[in-house]
């Protein structure tokens, strides 16, 4: 009797349960609804979410990776334009500071966002140049698998 019992509750439980499809599906639909509602940081988390949960999931991985590439691109150019005004707006300050000290202080934040700005650049363009690779990369596997 005790041994029908588990059957039926490992039954249940098991019926109960998504299958492991249906939850990398949920989640990739949540991934491109945070990408699409501009929400970079919190798509780029949901992705490595999806990483760790379903590391077998290839397909879904590889349209994963299509995002994460996008929205580390977007969100780096947004920081890119911030760190634009502000590298401009200090360069203002510095140009009207009367002060010695204010003069050597907003040198150094200037050139602090001078280093961050020409960082991010290269970022956009390290990421520009492993969209191209992936994008080569999935053009030629095309061609070789044929489809049917």
């Amino acid at each position: 009797m005790r041994k029908i019992a588990v059957i039926i509750l490992a039954a249940l439980m098991a019926a109960c349960t998504t299958p492991a499809g249906q939850g990398a599906d949920t989640l990739l639909r949540q991934i491109d609804s945070l990408y699409a509602a501009k929400a970079y940081q919190q798509t780029l988390d949901s992705i490595e979410s999806f990483r760790l949960r379903f590391p077998k999931n290839v397909e879904g991985r590889s349209h994963a990776l299509e995002v994460w590439q996008k929205a580390s691109l977007d969100m780096t150019r947004q920081q890119v334009g911030l760190t634009d005004s502000a590298l401009q707006a200090t360069g203002r300050q510095l140009e009207m500071a009367r002060s010695h000290y204010d003069r050597n202080m907003l040198s150094v934040k200037r050139d602090s966002l001078q280093a961050r700005y020409d960082v991010l650049c290269a970022q956009v363009r390290y990421i520009l140049m492993k969209q191209k690779e992936y994008a080569t990369k999935q053009h030629k596997n095309e061609k070789v698998t044929p489809r049917h």
